[in-house]
């Protein structure tokens, strides 16, 4: 027998284990992904819930490898991110594509969590699954205001991915978006 027990009034439902169940990778699952949903979604209150009864652990993996603080990170939620991270949350976890929280949080532009990832100690210079860092992934995607805020942290804006490209290697002498306006003054200017 399965006992389902409401959250809150949105219908977040965290699916519990009966003891005689042998069936518990299943609901181990569904723990998973209900806290999982909670994490993308910014529901703090249903995070803590889970996390204070310690049904599912900080670890718990999605589709792509990622976990709850990756999605929390990839999705601007800053409450629920500053959360996992004070419980421990590991910031150098990689997804399947060797993606961090911070990559994640940069990918989107999401500039007060890229901040709160690097203050607590994130790796600026980790590399996804092509060798490229934060910097060349956000400075190609074109956020700026995170690209000057990397540069300002002193991350390596000569490091070189898969292929030997370094950040401002990335865009063409001929057209410069704004992203490699700013490397390039980096860069040329230290």
């Amino acid at each position: 027998m399965l006992f389902v027990r409401n959250i809150d009034a949105r219908g977040w439902e965290l699916h519990l284990r009966h003891p005689n169940n042998g069936d518990s990778q299943n609901k181990r699952l569904s723990h998973d992904r209900s806290f999982i949903r909670a994490c993308q979604a910014g529901e703090l209150e249903l995070v803590k819930a889970v996390v204070e009864r310690s049904q599912v652990g900080l670890e718990a993996r999605g589709a792509y490898s990622e976990t709850p603080l990756h999605l929390a990170a990839e999705n601007g939620r800053i409450p629920v991110v500053q959360y996992l991270c004070e419980q421990g949350a590991v910031m150098e976890a990689t997804s399947a594509g060797d993606a961090t929280p911070l990559l994640m949080a940069a990918s989107i532009g999401d500039l007060s969590t890229v901040q709160y990832l690097c203050k607590q100690g994130a790796d600026e210079e980790a590399r996804g699954d092509i060798g490229k860092t934060t910097l060349h992934w956000t400075a190609v995607i074109g956020h700026l205001a995170v690209v000057q805020y990397l540069c300002e942290q002193d991350t390596d804006k000569d490091a070189r991915d898969m292929n030997g490209v370094t950040p401002l290697g990335l865009f063409s002498t001929q057209w410069l978006p704004p992203c490699g306006s700013v490397l390039r003054r980096v860069v040329v200017m230290g």
